[in-house]
């Protein structure tokens, strides 16, 4: 029973850090897909490539011992530790130390979501009703969204639920 109070006592801290994370991840990752895809073959979806193996390659830890000595250390901007200030019990008193490890725990996610997202929506791009849509003369941007993005999505929201397991872990 000592172990379930613990975790217990925890658990809250670690759901609102994952949460904040979760959605970091699915905003950018999302929206850098969206964008390498519009832009197959660009400097864009080079950069985001790079932008994805680096998040992938890179252990979280070391992120995190980067941005301690950036953010914290040397800019001031940022505080190195804990989880809020002493008699401030808001959630907002508490967004300047979820800031870092929120960050740190979104890079690898927003990787993973970036390529899935890419790869998915370049696949629907290529669907039969697609390029009707475009025969018919409808414009890019709704197309895009009409039709690419709503289908194309389905795969990234799945990845997204399965990877909120691990980062609570």
């Amino acid at each position: 029973t000592a172990v379930s109070k613990l975790i217990a006592a925890r658990l809250p801290a670690t759901i609102e850090l994952c949460s904040v994370a979760a959605l970091l991840a699915a905003i950018f990752g999302i929206f850098l897909g969206c964008q390498s895809a519009r832009h197959k073959n660009t400097l864009i979806d080079y950069g985001n490539t790079v932008l994805g193996l680096v998040g992938t390659s890179v252990p979280e830890f070391f992120f995190g011992m980067c941005f301690i000595m950036l953010f914290s250390l040397q800019l001031h901007w940022l505080p190195s530790g804990g989880r809020m200030t002493v008699g401030k019990e808001a959630f907002f008193d508490r967004i300047e130390y979820m800031i870092m490890p929120a960050s740190c725990m979104a890079i690898s996610l927003t990787a993973y979501l970036m390529r899935l997202t890419r790869n998915a929506l370049l696949d629907v791009m290529n669907k039969d009703y697609v390029k009707t849509a475009r025969a018919k003369g409808e414009k890019e941007s709704v197309i895009f969204i009409r039709h690419v993005f709503r289908n194309g999505c389905t795969p990234v929201v799945l990845l997204l639920i399965l990877r909120l397991s691990l980062l609570v872990s």
